[in-house]
């Protein structure tokens, strides 16, 4: 007996971020900074404890985020630093 082949499409995702009423970076659908989350794992704060500080996030939405910022590390930093100025 042949297996059926299946095709299971996935689209890829950008990453759950979004401009601020304040211009700054947020979280899709929150108030929580691109700075906060990043600050906070740069502390070692996990995604769980973070999903527990700021319960309106979603845990995956927490992984992609840390996801962007490990991908764009320096570009991140350098946000950081800017909008701490």
């Amino acid at each position: 007996m042949e297996a059926m082949k299946t095709h299971v499409a996935l689209d890829p995702e950008p990453p759950p971020l979004q401009r601020g009423d304040g211009g700054g970076i947020c979280v899709r659908g929150s108030r929580v900074t691109l700075e906060t989350v990043y600050a906070a794992f740069q502390q070692g704060t996990t995604a769980e404890q973070i999903a527990h500080m700021y319960p309106t996030l979603a845990l995956a939405d927490i992984y992609a985020v840390i996801g962007f910022i490990l991908h764009h590390s320096a570009q991140v930093a350098e946000y950081v630093r800017e909008r701490e100025r």
